[in-house]
């Protein structure tokens, strides 16, 4: 069992060791497999299928913040252009409810952990799939104090409530997650990635 142990330490540090291939205009780079720091999609997958909206458009909710208010827009507009979302008024008709919480209660009031200082997301199924009443939601928790672009923040955290869970090891990429590097715009990895859970088989 030792031994077994030992070989898996040193598969896994040479696996994340290993250099990612260089992405082109071309040839964009899909980060299916993340950047090491999460698993990849691959361990999201049930029977072929992976979690992701399925009606459209994705309706969105947030609460006004003239802060916030041009990053989200932002983040509609790039996205709207993949996955047909926009912003609604009423927050109990929302796919994806944003939540603006002050920093002194932001681990206290949301489900982010405590290196995730500056807004966390999640999508979850509510009911059962196969199932009538089976449905999707997302929900993104923002840090009003984030010392992060707004633009950044929100548009990284709801291409994770839109199911893509994963990071990317590039730091032209929006779902890069480093602290060296924060783009505002969705790169050719980005909108690739995103294509390939948006035509992948969805649970339903």
């Amino acid at each position: 069992m030792k031994n077994l142990y030992i070989f898996l330490l040193v598969f896994i540090t040479f696996f994340i060791g290993l250099p990612f291939p260089t992405p082109t205009a071309e040839t964009p780079i899909i980060y299916w497999d993340g950047a090491g720091d999460t698993p990849p999609m691959s361990a999201y997958e049930q029977d072929g299928r992976y979690l992701r909206f399925t009606e459209f458009p994705i309706l969105v909710y947030m609460p006004f913040d003239s802060k916030w208010e041009s990053a989200l827009e932002n983040a509609l507009q790039q996205v709207s252009a993949m996955v047909p979302i926009r912003r609604i008024s009423d927050s109990t008709q929302a796919d994806i409810l944003i939540s603006l919480v002050s920093p002194e209660d932001f681990l206290a009031a949301t489900p982010c952990l405590e290196h995730q200082t500056e807004g966390c997301a999640v999508i979850r199924p509510v009911g059962h799939p196969g199932h009538p009443g089976f449905t999707v939601i997302g929900h993104l928790w923002l840090n009003t104090a984030t010392a992060l672009p707004p633009h950044h923040v929100l548009l990284h955290e709801l291409i994770h409530a839109l199911g893509l869970l994963v990071h990317s090891p590039y730091p032209s990429d929006v779902m890069y997650n480093g602290n060296d590097a924060f783009p505002t715009t969705l790169s050719l990895q980005d909108r690739a990635t995103l294509h390939q859970l948006y035509t992948a088989p969805a649970w339903h």
